[in-house]
C-alpha cells in the first residue's frame, strides 16, 4: 500500500515511543467510533458466482472497518493483529493472516479477500480526512492503438494517498516532449481498474508503465495491487474465472472513516499474472511501480514481469509515503525528458530544475542521481534522505527503491525511454566539411536537422554511435548554422546552437629590401590583403554530467568556413641594385605593382591561392609551414574546441598566393624581375611561384554576454620575410567581427518544436 503523512496535532513522548509503522495507504484517526451495526454472517453459495453476493461481501468488510475504528491505534502492527483476530472470531472469516502490507483472509465459504493495511496513523487527536481526499479525475479517453504506449495507472478512488492530477501532469509532460500520436506513441493516464488494464492491452504495446495504488503480499508471498473496479454482482460474474484462478481477489483498504461513508465501495485486487494476461510489453519495457512492497523479498511480481518481456522494474521494499513516491517520479521524468526554460513539460511544478536547465539524460545516469541526491522539490522539503528512500526512519524502517535490471537495454531496439536523444555539444570540422555531434543517442540511427527561425534543414548522418554523430556540414546557406537537434524513434532532442560570426581581417606588410636575386641594393615593398572570414562554433555552456554545473566551452573554431575568401588588395615597391655580382641585373631598377585582378584565395592548406585561419597548435594537414604552439593562457594552451573556460582564441593567418605582384624593369635583365627570391620559394601543389605569408599571432576575444568578437594583434618583425630579407620587415593584422544568428543562448536546453 501507499500512504500519506499527516500533520500531527498533538504528539506525546509516549505515543512517539510506541508508534510502529507498517502497511500502506490509509488515513489518520481520532477517538474510537462505536460499531454502526453488527458484523453480518454471509450465506455461502448465494451470490452470482456461487460464493457471495456483493451485498454480503460489503457487509462483512463493513464489520472489519467498524471494528478497526474502535482501536486505539498505538501501532499498525498491533492493529493488524487485533483486526485479524476479530475477523476469525466474528465467524465471517475462516482465517486471517497478517502479511506485508495487510491481512490475507478467507471468507467463511472459502472466498479470499485481502485487507490492505493503513500505513500511518495520526496517533493523537482528530484529523480532517477531507483535506487530503482528492476529487476524482475526469474520465480520459484512451489513445488510439499504437506500438509504443506510455501508461499511467493511478488509484482514483479519492484516497488521500494518491493525487491523480500529478500523474495527469506526468502524462502531459511526455506529450509535450514529443511523445505524440504523430510520432507513433500513445500516452494514457487511467484509473487503475481491471477494465482499464484490459483496454490498455488492446492494440497497444507498452514501452513504459507507471503504477500508483495500494500493494501488499499474500500469505504465500505473491504480490497484489488494488484496483478501482468496484464489487458488484455484475463484476463478480465478469471476473468469476479470475477469482477462481486467484488472479483477482476481493480487496479492501482499511480507512479512517466508516465504510458506509466511502463511495464508491471496495474493489478487487489483482496479481501480476492478471496484468501480463492482458497487457503486451515491448521487449525491454520499463515498469515503474510506485506502490508499497513492490520489491519485497518474497514478492514474485518482478519475475512475472520479466517473463513477459519487461527489461527494467522499479519497486519499493516497504511502505512508501505517497508524496515521496510522486516526488521520485517527478525527478525521474524531469531528468528523462529534459528540463526547459520556460518549462515545456511543466515538471518544474513538482521537480527542482537547474539553472540553466539541463538536457535529457539516460535512465542509468538518472538512477545514479536518484540514489545520491537529497529530496528537495516544490512538493516537499525532505533534504535528509535521497530520492530512493521514503521516510527518515524516525517512525518506522524506511522504504528503499530497488531497480531490477532484466537486460532491457540489450534487446534489439530497446524502448527509447532508456535514453532519449540528447545533444551535449557540437563541433564544426571545417577541414572535413562535417559537423561532429556529441551526446547520448539511441542505438537505432535517426536524423539530424539544423533550424533557423521557421525553416529546418535535414542532414543525413554518415556516422551514428551512442556517443557521436557526424553529418556533412554545408559551408553556407540552409543548414550551415542554426539550432542543431537530433531525432530518433520519433523523439526530437534538445537543440544546441551552432553560432556563426562574419568578419574582415586585414593583413599588411612593409619590407625593406637589401638584396634582390643576388644583387645588393636597397628598396621596399608593401602589400595589403583583405580576408572576409566566416567562423562557426558552439560556445553555449553545456552540462556534461547529470545535475552538474554547466561548463563554459572555449571559443575555438577549427578554421574558416569555405564561404570565406581573401585577396591582395594593394601593393607597391621598388629596388635599385648598387653593385656588380656578375648578374644580368647590374645597376637595374625594379618597380613593383599588383596584378589586376588578383586571384581569389580560399580556405585551404593544401593548394595555391589559399589561406588558413586556425588556433595556434592546430597544424593543418600538408601545410607548407610549421604552426606555432599554443601559447599559455590562450585557449588554456589547448588547440581546438574543449572545456578550457576561455573566451580568447590565439590564432594565426597564413596565406599562399601565386604571382602576387608584377614588376617592371627600368634597367638590366627582366629575367630577374621576380617578386619571389628563389631561395625562399615554397613549392605548393607543384607550383614554385607561390609565396607563403605567415602573419603574427592574433587574438579573438569573445564577449560571453553578447558573443561579439574583438580582434587584437601587435605587428611583428620576422626573422626571414617572404622576400628573403632577414629582420628587415614587419607585418600585422587587424579586423572586426560580427555575431550572426543564432547567438548562443544563455540556457543549455532548447526544445525545437516539430
Amino acid at each position: 500500500m501507499r500512504f500519506r503523512l499527516k500533520v500531527l496535532q498533538v504528539m506525546t513522548l509516549a505515543f512517539a515511543a510506541t508508534s510502529a509503522l507498517a502497511g500502506c495507504g490509509g488515513g489518520s484517526h481520532g477517538a474510537a467510533v462505536a460499531p454502526l451495526r453488527p458484523t453480518p454472517s454471509p450465506t455461502p453459495g448465494s451470490g452470482p458466482t456461487g460464493t457471495m453476493s456483493a451485498a454480503q461481501i460489503q457487509a462483512a468488510l463493513e464489520g472489519v472497518q467498524t471494528y478497526y475504528l474502535t482501536l486505539a491505534h498505538t501501532s499498525v502492527e498491533t492493529d493488524l493483529k487485533s483486526v485479524a483476530a476479530h475477523m476469525t472470531a466474528s465467524g465471517a472469516f475462516s482465517s486471517a493472516t497478517v502479511t506485508n502490507g495487510g491481512i490475507d483472509a478467507t471468507f467463511a465459504n472459502g472466498m479470499e479477500a485481502l485487507i490492505f493495511a493503513d500505513r500511518s496513523e495520526d496517533l493523537a487527536g482528530t484529523f480532517d480526512e477531507s483535506r487530503l481526499r482528492q476529487p476524482l479525475a475526469a474520465k480520459r479517453p484512451l489513445s488510439a492503438a499504437n506500438a509504443h504506449e506510455i501508461g499511467f495507472l493511478v488509484n482514483e478512488s479519492g484516497d488521500g494517498a494518491f493525487v491523480p492530477k500529478r500523474q495527469v501532469l506526468f502524462g502531459g509532460a511526455f506529450t509535450a516532449a514529443g511523445f505524440t500520436a504523430a510520432a507513433g506513441y500513445g500516452v494514457d493516464v487511467l484509473d487503475i481498474t481491471l477494465e482499464n488494464i484490459i483496454a490498455l492491452g488492446s492494440g497497444r504495446s507498452i514501452d513504459f508503465l507507471d503504477i500508483a495504488t495500494h500493494g501488499m503480499t499474500d500469505k504465500a508471498g505473491s504480490y497484489l495491487l488494488l484496483s478501482d473496479t468496484k464489487i458488484t454482482d455484475a463484476s463478480l460474474q465478469t471476473y468469476a474465472s479470475d477469482l477462481l484462478a486467484k488472479r483477482v481477489r476481493v480487496g479492501y483498504p482499511l480507512d479512517d472513516v466508516p465504510l458506509s461513508q466511502l463511495q464508491p465501495l471496495p474493489g478487487f485486487a489483482f496479481t501480476g499474472d492478471f496484468m501480463t494476461e492482458h497487457l503486451t510489453f515491448n521487449p525491454g519495457a520499463i515498469v515503474d511501480n510506485q506502490s508499497c512492497w513492490g520489491q519485497n523479498v518474497g514478492a514474485n511480481f518482478g519475475s512475472i514481469l520479466k517473463a513477459a518481456g519487461v527489461g527494467r522494474y522499479l519497486g519499493w521494499t516497504r511502505p512508501v509515503i505517497g508524496t515521496d513516491a510522486d516526488e521520485t517520479d517527478a525527478f525521474l521524468f524531469d531528468r528523462m525528458l529534459g528540463e526547459q526554460s520556460p518549462s515545456v513539460t511543466k515538471l518544474d511544478t513538482y521537480a527542482n530544475q537547474r539553472t540553466p536547465p539541463q538536457r535529457p539524460f539516460p535512465l542509468d545516469q538518472i538512477q545514479t542521481a536518484l540514489s545520491s541526491e537529497k529530496r528537495e522539490s516544490p512538493l516537499q522539503l525532505e533534504p535528509g534522505y535521497p530520492y530512493t528512500q521514503s521516510g527518515d526512519g524516525s517512525r518506522a524502517p524506511p522504504a528503499f527503491l530497488v531497480i531490477s535490471d532484466f537486460g532491457g537495454e540489450s534487446v534489439a531496439g530497446p524502448p527509447i525511454e532508456y535514453g532519449l536523444p540528447s545533444v551535449e555539444r557540437v563541433v564544426a570540422d571545417e577541414a572535413g566539411a562535417a559537423l561532429d555531434i556529441y551526446g547520448s543517442f539511441p542505438a537505432t540511427p535517426g536524423t539530424v536537422a539544423v533550424s533557423t527561425g521557421s525553416s529546418s534543414t535535414p542532414l543525413t548522418p554518415t556516422k551514428w554511435t551512442p556517443g557521436t554523430i557526424i553529418v556533412p556540414l554545408p559551408a553556407a546557406g540552409a543548414g550551415a548554422t542554426g539550432l542543431v537537434s537530433v531525432t530518433a524513434g520519433g523523439i526530437t532532442s534538445n537543440a544546441v546552437p551552432l553560432t556563426q560570426w562574419t568578419g574582415k581581417i586585414t593583413y599588411s606588410t612593409n619590407d625593406a629590401i637589401s638584396s634582390w636575386a643576388g644583387d645588393n641594393g636597397s628598396g621596399a615593398v608593401t602589400l595589403t590583403g583583405v580576408f572576409n572570414v566566416v567562423l562557426r562554433a558552439d560556445v553555449h555552456p553545456t552540462v556534461v554530467a547529470i545535475d552538474t554545473a554547466a561548463e563554459p566551452q572555449s571559443f575555438a573554431p577549427t578554421g574558416a568556413t569555405q564561404a570565406s575568401s581573401g585577396a591582395l588588395t594593394a601593393g607597391s615597391g621598388s629596388f635599385a641594385s648598387s653593385n656588380d655580382q656578375g648578374n644580368s641585373c647590374r645597376n637595374c631598377a625594379i618597380a613593383l605593382a599588383l596584378a589586376n585582378p588578383q586571384p581569389t584565395m580560399v580556405p585551404s592548406a593544401t593548394s595555391q591561392n589559399q589561406f588558413f585561419v586556425a588556433p595556434e597548435g592546430a597544424q593543418p594537414t600538408s601545410a607548407p609551414f610549421s604552426v606555432p604552439s599554443a601559447a599559455a593562457g590562450c585557449n588554456n594552451g589547448q588547440p581546438g574546441p574543449g572545456f578550457a573556460n576561455s573566451n580568447t582564441l590565439c590564432a594565426f593567418l597564413y596565406f599562399a598566393v601565386n604571382n602576387p605582384a608584377t614588376c617592371q624593369v627600368t634597367a638590366g635583365n627582366p629575367f630577374y624581375c621576380d617578386v619571389v627570391n628563389g631561395t625562399l620559394s615554397d613549392e605548393i601543389a607543384g607550383d614554385s611561384g607561390a609565396t607563403v605569408f605567415l602573419a603574427p599571432s592574433f587574438t579573438l576575444t569573445m564577449d560571453p554576454t553578447t558573443f561579439a568578437l574583438t580582434l587584437s594583434s601587435t605587428p611583428a618583425t620576422f626573422p626571414l620575410d617572404p622576400f628573403g630579407n632577414p629582420g628587415n620587415g614587419s607585418a600585422g593584422v587587424s579586423g572586426t567581427f560580427q555575431v550572426e544568428s543564432p547567438p548562443a543562448p544563455t540556457g543549455v536546453s532548447t526544445r525545437v518544436r516539430r
